[in-house]
C-alpha cells in the first residue's frame, strides 16, 4: 500500500533524527556542496509565499 506524503516526510525526518543522534552523515537539503555545474541547477523561478516578491523580481 502506498504511503501518504505526510506519512513518508514524518518516517524521513524520524530517520534523519535519529541518523544525528548517533553522529552519522546526513546530507543537508539543497544542491550538494562541490558539484561541479550547480549554476546548470539554478534558474529564476521562484517558489515561495504568496504576494512575497523574491529578490531581483518586480511587482509589475
Amino acid at each position: 500500500m502506498k504511503k501518504d506524503l505526510l506519512e513518508q516526510l514524518l518516517d524521513l525526518n524520524q530517520r534523519v533524527a535519529a541518523r544525528i543522534t548517533t553522529h552519522q552523515p546526513v546530507t543537508a537539503p539543497g544542491i550538494p556542496a562541490g558539484y561541479p555545474t550547480s549554476e546548470a541547477l539554478i534558474s529564476s523561478d521562484t517558489f515561495g509565499q504568496a504576494g512575497v516578491i523574491a529578490k531581483g523580481q518586480s511587482r509589475d
